[in-house]
């Protein structure tokens, strides 16, 4: 009997040395918008941690959210959707104990999105246009967090700079296969309306560019004789900027 009570004092004094090692978080940001932002983070030590984000744009519609250039066609509704995947390690200053206090840390972030529209576009070809966006980025940030009565957890990011690689890749598909020919035509005459928009001096070099890419663009079309017409993945590098904050529950 003594031993097993011996036993029972020693499992019992352990806990506290496992308390607070885990965090489950809830993104505010996010909940605003009716997306999930789901955050788990795992402390490996007083100072270490580990966490990633899961973050799903639960699909919605936009209701007049596009609206094309000419003037002559409506405000067209789309339909957004996509996730992300954000793996970060962190670093705990001072003593108060795991997942606690202010902290340093690196991250990356994955992501994709998709955008959809149906209309016609004016065109009287009823199609489904849509651009995927796809990224991968990394960067550092800084925050304090607070875990209060030894259970709910308050995490402020305070801030966070990265830098991200975009991808853009849009497609074109009629809805009525025979209409494959007309839609492509459509879109070969939108190519050749396109024009350099600026109030300022146009340098020379900057315009050949520009009228490059659209000989290339209008080639990629031409070469397409079936299905979907899709469009070159354009990649372009942009600053990301991070903060937030989550609440949660710590065990």
């Amino acid at each position: 009997m003594k031993k097993i009570l011996l036993a029972a004092f020693l499992i019992a004094s352990c806990f506290p040395l496992f308390s607070q090692m885990n965090n489950v978080k809830l993104g505010l940001g996010s909940a605003t918008q009716l997306d999930v932002n789901l955050k788990y983070e795992r402390a490996l030590s007083d100072h270490h941690a580990f966490q990633v984000a899961l973050l799903w744009d639960t699909p919605e519609s936009l209701s007049g959210g596009f609206v094309a250039s000419d003037p002559e066609v409506a405000a067209v509704d789309g339909r957004l959707s996509g996730f992300a995947i954000v793996p970060e390690y962190r670093y705990y200053f001072g003593s108060k104990g795991p997942l606690s206090g202010f902290y340093a840390g690196v991250f990356l972030k994955l992501r994709n999105r998709n955008l959809v529209f149906n209309d016609d576009f004016g065109t009287e070809v009823p199609v489904e246009a849509s651009i995927n966006l796809r990224n991968v980025g990394g960067g550092i940030g800084c925050g304090y967090q607070w875990i209060i009565n030894d259970a709910f957890s308050i995490d402020w990011h305070i801030f966070g700079v990265g830098a991200t690689a975009w991808g853009l890749k849009a497609s074109v598909t009629p809805d009525d296969p025979n209409d494959f020919d007309e839609i492509k035509q459509e879109i070969l005459m939108g190519i050749d309306d396109w024009e350099f928009d600026s109030d300022q001096a146009i340098d020379p070099n900057t315009l050949a560019d520009f009228e490059a890419a659209k000989e290339e663009f209008k080639t990629i079309v031409e070469n397409q004789d079936v299905g979907t017409l899709s469009t070159p993945t354009i990649r372009t590098i942009l600053p990301d900027l991070r903060f937030g904050l989550s609440v949660g529950y710590a065990f």
